[in-house]
């Protein structure tokens, strides 16, 4: 069992690395402390970080996931150029990218809070939607573990640039 006080303690960023071109689209957790680090296990993901900005405060924000490249990711990268061309103000942010989401039948509503300048999200239900290539059995759970619960986590898709 993962102590649950580690909710409170910082990422531990060794062995985190920057992604691979921009934008770089994963599918995976966000890892938002180290709890959730110990806990998110990936069969044979990648662990990475990235710096964001706040959309209301401007402040750097250091994101964390543990996935897998998402690959052919052709409306993604459509998707993102046509939210660039938008230039959203921060106060219209949220709303703009949900209006690019709708054109593409996409959903963020499980981390509309997470997005930034930097990083965008997409439900990760939509991952078959998005990619021809299938993903599967990202995260690594050990179901016969008396624990086994720990490991599950919300999976989405990130777009970072």
């Amino acid at each position: 069992m993962i102590d649950s006080d580690l909710v409170e303690v910082k990422v531990n960023a060794r062995g985190y690395k920057k992604p691979v071109g921009k934008p770089a689209i994963y599918y995976g957790a966000l890892i938002k402390n180290e709890y959730d680090n110990q806990r998110v296990i990936t069969n044979s993901g990648m662990k990475i970080k990235h710096k964001t900005r706040d959309i209301s405060s401007s402040n750097i924000i250091e994101r964390y996931i543990k996935g897998v490249p998402v690959e052919q990711p052709l409306m993604l990268h459509r998707l993102y150029r046509e939210f660039k061309t938008l230039n959203p103000s921060c106060a219209g942010f949220a709303k703009s990218y949900n209006k690019v989401l709708d054109k593409y039948k996409l959903t963020c509503s499980e981390g509309m809070g997470y997005i930034s300048h930097g990083m965008l999200l997409v439900d990760g239900v939509h991952i078959n939607t998005v990619t021809d290539v299938p993903i599967r059995n990202v995260l690594k759970l050990d179901l016969d573990a008396k624990n086994w619960f720990e490991g599950f986590a919300n999976l989405h898709i990130f777009i970072m640039y």
